[in-house]
């Protein structure tokens, strides 16, 4: 059996009809497949099975060739080629990585067995001087390397077969180094010139062998996939639970393929998705046991100072995600920490979090927040239902319906029987995930948010799930209370826009509205302060401070996203402690104040352009505003009109729209 898949890259959820096709006769050779029609949802991915059968009569060393047909109305055909061959002995491919094939497709890095894999592969090719294995992520992202093997100088790698062993959830990361016009993939060296070392999170991964002829001997070079290179990939899955699930699959092997194969797509896991929903990519997951007790309906969870200890230690000195974890599925749970616990937390290398899991919701809390407690204060962090504040947030939204429960997230710093909230600065993003009922698909729905009496939106990432639910998670500072929300809403007059789709997206995500029933007005300018307004809301910032411009007023409807801009260092005034809310935002301004949000959340974005040098009318561009405009364009963000960018042109309200979903996208914080 080959498990495949189909991935659908667009906005919209795309259903294919499927069928095998032979080309040529097959008697004693079938081919089925476990579905007659799959649907791929927009952004996501399908998995289906090919199975193929044998009879005893066909006679070795002989193959057959045959393909899947996909199928859908107003789209092309697709078709994926498959030979079988019968006998003894692999046959020759053409291809010179073959055979690839992992002794565990799954594996446990935080269990006693099974919590490794060993690779082996076949070099057939006999022009290549080196390999390197990479780990590539579902979006066929590079994260790191594996391995590297150069042979002796002047001489190239012998044929045969290779193994490497004990692959775990660790690797060396890269990252993009810009090169002249062209970015590259270096390692992330430490200040002894070695590779350092991240951790697979939970999440299925392709292992790729790359075969090359390279000048260079530098153990580290960067190695170019060059014309005549061989390569190959295979899959596996990594679960970093410490306790078995039931149903979990045991050791397996998994065959391999060259290019275009599809590699073995191992199961996806069961249990707590929400998880691995706030754990960022490269940090060391380090579960840790939360013992329970109940009094009155609420549950308290606490950890052992033996447990933390263990588990910063094994952290080293690598970022680390520590995940506490309630034994018990329970509504309302209150977690707990000492403050002897909070200081030793805080001495987390930089990048680690602190993850609080329970009942299907998780939030993972950076160490910088534990490292800013008042001293000899414990700390406590409550997660709940709230259905009774359903009606509120539908209220707030006419038209709109709140998708199963909300969601509190609550965090208090706590002295004897004194519970203050926790103040989270506007820098800080803390990422927090629920689960709903129903397969929710991307773009359709939304998420508001309550924090001292106001209800605003936020942006939101929607994963549906095996099973019938979906992981909904938000990145914004601050705690609060989160509901997922859909809503009806269709514009008239953006069927010409060429932002119709960023226009849409917004709008299902709560994001952004119309300027009447049905209307959205995609030419009209964006003023200072709606612009601000849309930008603030979408991160999630607020602010508790009075405006700092003489012409805000206190009870401006903007004055608190004006505040929680400038708080952020996202905007700056245009002099004369002015902000001049009512004018309308330039598009160099635009650029500006969305390259600093780009900034404050901390996200690396790649460039999707990165030949790109200047627009043609770059002299008019704001000398305060050049490299941001560059940054943008080369990202893929900001987009010109016949390479002209008309910088102090007014931005209107489809540019601007166009130009905020793909930060969002590119920033992780939106699907």
């Amino acid at each position: 059996m080959k498990n495949l898949q189909l991935k659908n890259t667009g906005t919209k959820a795309l259903t294919y009809d499927a069928s095998i096709e032979w080309h040529g006769e097959h008697d004693g050779v079938d081919a089925s497949l476990d579905v007659s029609q799959l649907t791929a949802n927009a952004g996501s991915s399908k998995a289906f099975n090919l199975t193929l059968t044998v009879g005893s009569s066909v006679e070795e060393d002989t193959f057959y060739e045959g393909q899947v047909n996909l199928k859908s109305q107003g789209h092309p055909d697709l078709h994926l080629p498959f030979v079988v061959n019968v006998g003894k002995e692999q046959p020759a491919t053409g291809f010179g990585i073959q055979e690839l094939s992992l002794s565990n497709t799954v594996i446990y890095p935080n269990r006693s067995s099974q919590n490794s894999t060993d690779l082996s592969f076949k070099l057939s090719g006999s022009n290549a001087n080196v390999y390197r294995i990479d780990l590539v992520n579902l979006d066929d992202e590079s994260l790191g390397f594996l391995d590297v093997k150069y042979a002796p100088a002047g001489e190239n790698l012998k044929t045969g077969t290779y193994t490497l062993k004990n692959i775990g959830n660790a690797y060396h990361p890269f990252e993009t180094v810009q090169e002249g016009d062209e970015e590259v993939l270096k390692p992330v060296l430490d200040s002894n010139g070695k590779p350092t070392t991240s951790y697979l999170k939970d999440g299925v991964y392709r292992v790729y062998v790359l075969a090359d002829q390279v000048k260079s001997s530098d153990e580290y070079a960067v190695i170019h996939k060059n014309e005549g290179a061989y390569e190959g990939f295979i899959s596996f899955r990594v679960d970093n639970t410490r306790e078995n699930n039931p149903g979990d699959p045991g050791p397996g092997p998994g065959p391999g393929n060259g290019p275009g194969g599809s590699g073995s797509t191992p199961a996806q896991p069961s249990g707590n998705e929400s998880v691995g929903s706030v754990i960022d990519q490269g940090q060391k997951q380090i579960p840790v046991a939360a013992k329970t007790s109940s009094n009155n309906g609420v549950t308290t969870a606490s950890i052992s100072d033996s447990d933390l200890k263990a588990a910063i230690s094994s952290a080293g000195s690598s970022a680390a995600a520590v995940v506490i974890s309630a034994p018990r599925n329970d509504a309302n749970v209150t977690f707990t920490l000492t403050a002897d616990q909070v200081k030793a937390l805080s001495t987390l290398p930089k990048g680690s979090t602190v993850v609080f899991s329970t009942g299907g919701s998780a939030i993972s809390v950076p160490v910088t927040v534990f490292g800013k407690a008042p001293a000899n204060t414990s700390f406590e962090l409550v997660i709940k239902k709230a259905d009774d504040q359903k009606s509120k947030f539908e209220t707030t939204v006419p038209g709109s319906k709140v998708i199963g429960a909300p969601v509190s997230f609550e965090a208090f710093w706590v002295t004897g029987s004194a519970r203050a909230s926790v103040q989270v600065p506007n820098q800080i993003f803390i990422k927090r995930s629920f689960t709903v009922p129903g397969s929710i698909d991307p773009n359709t729905a939304g998420v508001l948010f309550e924090e001292n009496g106001k209800i605003t939106p936020v942006s939101s990432v929607f994963k549906a799930q095996k099973g019938g639910s979906t992981i909904v998670t938000v990145s914004r500072p601050g705690f609060s209370v989160y509901a997922a929300v859909s809503r009806t809403v269709k514009f008239n007059d953006i069927v010409s826009s060429p932002a119709a789709s960023d226009i849409t997206a917004l709008a299902n995500k709560l994001i952004i509205d119309g300027t009447a029933e049905g209307i959205f007005s995609p030419k009209s300018n964006l003023t200072r302060a709606e612009f601000t307004a849309l930008l603030s809301r979408s991160l999630g910032l607020r602010s508790n401070a009075a405006s700092s411009f003489a012409d805000v007023n206190a009870t401006a409807w903007y004055a608190n996203d004006v505040s929680a801009a400038y708080e952020s260092g996202l905007i700056q005034g245009v002099g004369q402690n002015k902000f001049a809310p009512n004018a309308s935002v330039t598009r160099q301004e635009m650029a500006v104040i969305l390259h600093r949000a780009l900034q404050l959340t901390d996200v690396e974005v790649k460039a999707s352009n990165p030949s790109f040098s200047a627009y043609a009318d770059d002299a008019k561009v704001a000398p305060y505003a050049k490299d941001a405009v560059k940054s943008l364009a080369s990202a893929g963000i900001v987009s010109g009109d016949a390479n002209i960018f008309n910088p102090t042109a007014a931005a209107t309200r489809e540019t601007v729209a166009a130009a905020l979903h793909q930060l969002l996208i590119k920033t992780n914080l939106i699907d």
